[in-house]
């Protein structure tokens, strides 16, 4: 199973079995039948069981434990067969009642007195005999849910490696003798089933295409010696204290989505081999680093490193006082922190911009003369040195690329990015130059949205809750009156927007840096247009059913073009709105949107103490501008250029060359929601992958975001023309 991977995204695989699991419950009650006329009971004859608690167990075919999916069980009949460990021919009774609680499996029924076992079961519960139950049911969907992943099933929280039992089916009902937590009886009891005629060895003889009747008594002896090996590593000994029963396993190529019991032994014998040949490639290396210590070596064994891990800290406890790595002259051991700075400085990042997330000895390191002008070439000679190599030959060939990428390689697989590594350094200065470039970017949507934040990509809906009703005189004796609550609901749902840069098999022999930097500047200024684009071309989508005379938030006419008179008319409009109870809703507004060829007049109308109101032909009259700075303009080409495009090539539907609108402060009253991903509102490079094949690089920026309208009432519209 893979436990990790370059992007750390959840590791997740479904397969389709036919294994049958064995879950432990127990026993509730059992009813004493009763006595007849000489005054004699035969004892118990219904009994109650939690069938299965709902936890995790461990079977013998599986590596992790294993929970069933209650609400993926499947129970075809109400009444079931109640068996003595899981044999069909040793019947106990049925169950006349079954419950799935989505939480556990609770059945009762009858303990029948016609079979030996059903007497056996009756006559020891009579004596108080603690019998437990549990569940035999075939596996039709099985997940495993990877180490860390915290996963939620019967109402509880399991955290990976595990393995849950999406979808089984309940065939049968087992009374067990062993208890939850008798790890000792478990022992004697998975004993047991290895000793005389057992029905999972002659299964394992078949699917390994053996006839038991045709084997010799010494030919037997040798094939139950291998199976009795390969059943011990198995899980006998379960931790949960339930015995590895043999599942009732159907015959591997009967079903197309079976996984039978010959597949399972094969993929044991590949697991040990894979594990006898990592143990070997460690004692190799033993051998070849004698100096780094048996404790080393030990450690790798013992927390299953990889071979390529064992060599790397091996390399590092076999050369205690390895030489330090000299760049351009500087003659102390560079950090990763100083490398990246040093780089960034080279190619000409702002200081302030380079200086982020990194301490200031990494800095001061950094700005040494012996190393300014570090370039990539440089940084790719850190990576091989700091893995314990060292290349000599031409900076611009295959070879020292090749070189770099096996150091990478190294390092990656022995402590991630938290060394030199090429792909954190890199990561880090792309990730710096796109956030510079998305933040120099003049996006005006920041000032009439309001951001939320979402834990993740399923739609949401926000709710504002307003009361109906209000205070009213108080007559003699009377009661006050009462108020209601009404909601309005918003919706809106992340998408995510992505791309990918590069650093090329050119770039690297070129030393060339700069243009690797210069497409992630290029992908931040990208990613502050699409939300802008997106913004306005949601706003404009909506406009003509957004506002509208009904809803009192929209102004026509040759008087509503923006100037002294229009802006007043829409003053006026805004403050007349009222609210669910016909009351004012008392918020005045804040900011001018227009289109950038009314960016003048309303700059006039923001900053001008007075302006010039009608013309003759001799002279012109000024009065006093009442609305000099009030509303703050904000000018967008979105609203007016029809030179611009969507995505697809398509004009901007409800462009408009004199609409404009007064909007209020979208903290107290938003027009428009933007929702991101966990509040993260600027793109991020999230990862590398190393593909020596092309002898590239590359990083994915991604950009998680949605956008909504709100509240009508939040602003009013100006058609700015008849």
């Amino acid at each position: 199973m893979s436990k990790w991977n370059p992007l750390n995204w959840v590791f997740a695989k479904s397969v389709e079995l036919e294994h049958a699991i064995q879950a432990t419950g127990e026993l509730i009650d059992f009813v004493v039948e009763a006595a007849d006329s000489e005054g004699k009971s035969e004892g118990p004859k219904a009994f109650k069981m939690v069938a299965y608690t709902g936890e995790p167990v461990r079977q013998w075919w599986l590596d992790e434990p294993v929970v069933v999916d209650l609400q993926g069980m499947q129970i075809d009949k109400k009444s079931r067969p109640m068996l003595r460990d899981h044999r069909t021919d040793q019947i106990v009774g049925h169950s006349t009642k079954i419950e799935n609680t989505g939480k556990e499996l609770l059945i009762e029924g009858i303990v029948s007195s016609a079979t030996e076992h059903g007497r056996e079961v009756r006559d020891l519960a009579k004596d108080k005999f603690p019998w437990q139950a549990s569940i035999g049911a075939p596996i039709r969907k099985l997940e495993f849910i990877g180490e860390g992943t915290t996963v939620v099933v019967n109402g509880r929280e399991f955290t990976g490696p595990i393995y849950v039992a999406r979808q089984t089916i309940l065939k049968e009902t087992s009374f067990v003798a062993l208890g939850a937590d008798d790890n000792t009886s478990a022992k004697v009891a998975a004993q047991q089933l290895l000793e005389g005629s057992d029905p999972m060895f002659e299964a394992w003889l078949k699917a390994n295409g053996f006839d038991e009747k045709t084997l010799t008594d010494a030919g037997r002896k040798v094939l139950k010696a291998q199976f009795d090996a390969e059943f011990a590593g198995k899980g006998g000994d379960n931790s949960n204290g339930n015995v590895a029963v043999p599942p009732a396993v159907k015959a591997a190529g009967t079903d197309g989505a079976s996984l039978g019991i010959d597949d399972e032994i094969k993929a044991g014998r590949q697991r040990r081999a894979a594990e006898a040949r990592r143990v070997g490639a460690i004692q190799a290396l033993a051998e070849k680093y004698p100096r780094a210590g048996a404790e080393i070596f030990a450690k790798a064994i013992e927390e299953d490193w990889t071979a390529e891990k064992c060599e790397l800290e091996a390399m590092r406890a076999d050369r205690p006082h390895a030489p330090a790595v000299h760049t351009g002259g500087l003659n102390a051991k560079i950090t990763a922190g100083s490398v990246e700075f040093a780089l960034a400085m080279s190619y000409g990042m702002d200081e302030k911009v380079a200086a982020k997330s990194l301490s200031k000895e990494d800095c001061d390191k950094g700005s040494d003369k012996a190393v300014r002008g570090m370039s990539l070439h440089a940084l790719m000679d850190c990576v091989i040195a700091a893995s314990g190599g060292h290349f000599v030959g031409n900076r611009k060939s295959k070879d020292f690329i090749e070189a770099a990428f096996t150091a990478e390689n190294r390092i990656q697989a022995a402590s991630g990015y938290s060394t030199m590594s090429m792909a954190g350094v890199l990561g880090n200065l792309a990730n710096k130059s796109l956030l510079a470039a998305y933040e120099s970017q003049e996006i005006v949507h920041p000032e009439i949205v309001k951001f939320y934040s979402h834990n993740d990509f399923k739609p949401q809906t926000r709710y504002r809750v307003t009361t109906m009703g209000g205070l009213k005189k108080l007559g003699p004796g009377g009661e006050p009156a009462s108020i209601g609550l009404k909601e309005a609901s918003y919706s809106s749902k992340l998408e995510t927007e992505a791309a990918y840069i590069a650093l090329t098999r050119q770039m690297m022999i070129d030393d060339d840096l700069g243009v690797f930097l210069d497409l992630a500047a290029r992908l931040g200024i990208l990613s502050a247009i699409k939300v802008e684009e997106t913004v306005f071309i949601t706003f404009l989508a909506n406009l003509a059913t957004f506002f509208t005379s009904g809803n009192k938030n929209y102004i026509s006419g040759a008087s509503t073009v923006l100037d002294m008179v229009g802006l007043a008319k829409g003053v006026e409009t805004f403050a007349n709105q009222v609210d669910e109870n016909n009351k004012p809703i008392l918020v005045s507004p804040k900011i001018l949107l227009c289109g950038t060829n009314n960016k003048v007049a309303a700059d006039d109308l923001y900053k001008g103490d007075k302006v010039d109101a009608t013309t003759t032909a001799d002279h012109g009259k000024i009065v006093r501008n009442p609305h000099v700075g009030l509303y703050k303009p904000v000018a967008t080409p979105y609203l007016n250029n029809t030179a611009l495009l969507t995505d697809n090539g398509d004009a901007i539907t409800g462009q408009t060359q004199t609409g404009w609108g007064l909007f209020a402060s979208p903290q107290t009253m938003p027009v428009i929601g933007v929702a991101t991903l966990n509040g993260k509102r600027t793109p991020t490079i999230e990862s590398a992958q190393m593909e020596f094949q092309s002898l590239g690089m590359k990083w994915a920026a991604f950009l998680d975001f949605g956008v909504g309208m709100e509240d009508k009432r939040g602003a009013v519209w100006s058609k700015g023309a008849a």
